[in-house]
């Protein structure tokens, strides 16, 4: 077997595992709305909740939308010139999705540290540096060649100095994820303290599920960030989507289950007022 069959099929593994990658977020997805569809338009769709309802709307139906395109741009035929603005397309709802994302996780702590200023600016702070360095980390280093392989898709090799600034980019958003991992629990411990119960309140949900989605969404992301060290020049970025559309099903759920226990305290205030 020549050295250019081995090649050629170490491709077709490399395209093949990125494809998997891209469909398990898909599926991750549809099926996390298949499991919530009823509570959504039960709780997301008839709500007074109108401004939190449209947030949570962006961010679940954004995603939907930047399926179908990354889903062009992984099994499209296209021309080389069309794969090329498809690239900066994905790249670029890559990068809004995990802002809306980051932008949810700090309001969410802001709410839960009952909209207190000292948090608000350290949380500014914090998502100026993620976005500088999330910036600087898309801006070109380079032309890397369009890959053609037998099987359609749009497929670009990246360089070993690409590849790191992708890695600081997500370690980036991985910090922001532990800033609110360590805010949640140590609100969590201060209320405990001082003798705040969370029994069946929204500050319990925020506190429990907040916790475990947020842990959820750092472990993914660490995979990923280790995928761009470890992975070769056609895989490095292949966990890139899987871990935003995880990212996007456990906010989904922390949001949803919020309104949900929103309504009914409303509901049974009404019932003893």
């Amino acid at each position: 077997m020549s050295t250019m069959d081995i090649d050629n099929m170490k491709i077709a593994r490399d395209v093949q595992l990125s494809r998997s990658l891209f469909l398990s977020g898909i599926v991750i997805l549809l099926y996390d709305h298949l499991l919530t569809i009823g509570s959504e338009i039960q709780y997301i769709w008839v709500t007074t909740h109108k401004r939190s309802s449209i947030w949570f709307l962006l961010i679940r139906y954004f995603s939907f939308a930047g399926n179908i395109v990354m889903a062009l741009d992984t099994f499209g035929d296209f021309g080389l010139e069309t794969c090329a603005k498809l690239r900066v397309t994905t790249g670029l709802i890559i990068v809004t999705q995990e802002l809306i994302i980051g932008c949810t996780l700090f309001l969410r702590v802001y709410a839960l540290y009952s909209l207190n200023r000292c948090i608000m600016y350290l949380l500014l702070c914090a998502g100026v540096v993620i976005v500088s360095v999330g910036a600087w980390s898309i801006v070109p280093v380079g032309l890397n060649p369009i890959v053609r392989t037998s099987a359609p898709g749009c497929y670009v090799p990246q360089s070993k100095a690409e590849d790191l600034r992708m890695a600081a980019a997500w370690t980036g958003e991985l910090a922001g994820d532990i800033l609110v991992i360590g805010l949640t629990l140590y609100r969590s411990y201060t209320q405990r303290r001082n003798g705040v119960s969370f029994a069946g309140s929204l500050w319990r949900i925020m506190i429990r599920d907040g916790v475990a989605y947020f842990g959820i969404i750092c472990l993914v992301n660490m995979a990923n960030i280790l995928m761009f060290y470890f992975g070769d020049i056609y895989t490095s970025n292949s966990l890139s989507w899987l871990t935003s559309a995880i990212s996007v099903a456990m906010i989904s759920r922390l949001m949803l289950n919020l309104h949900v226990a929103a309504t009914r305290e409303m509901k049974w205030t009404r019932t003893w007022n």
